[in-house]
């Protein structure tokens, strides 16, 4: 097996990352991820800098998770600024962050995508 870490979802075949999604997370779907790259509204720009993990069996697809390294905390629904504000008062640097979630959504679901005969 080989894990990797990619910069956007136009690396993985969306009939690949959506066979992990299962049938109730459309905000965990290829073309939904991949709208919000094409958008602008993940990216450097953004501060949402794609860092997707993929799991890989030969040439298979087995397991992904969605994540985003992050300059700051706006666009979540975590509300980490006391975090942020504590690490900064002790002159520790909390960003940039790694966080598994969909961008700009509080919808709840899988981040750990896996297939389903592993």
């Amino acid at each position: 097996m080989r894990v990797s870490l990619i910069d956007s979802l136009r690396d993985v075949p969306a009939a690949a990352w959506d066979a992990l999604t299962g049938a109730n997370d459309p905000f965990a779907e290829h073309a939904f991820l991949l709208a919000l790259e094409e958008s602008g509204a993940v990216g450097h720009a953004a501060g949402w800098i794609t860092r997707h993990v993929t799991v890989w069996d030969r040439d298979r697809l087995c397991g992904a998770m969605p994540l985003y390294e992050k300059s700051h905390s706006y666009g979540e629904f975590i509300f980490d600024w006391a975090w942020a504000d504590a690490s900064h008062r002790l002159r520790e640097p909390y960003y940039p962050k790694l966080v598994s979630m969909i961008p700009l959504t509080p919808a709840t679901g899988r981040r750990l995508l896996m297939a389903d005969d592993i």
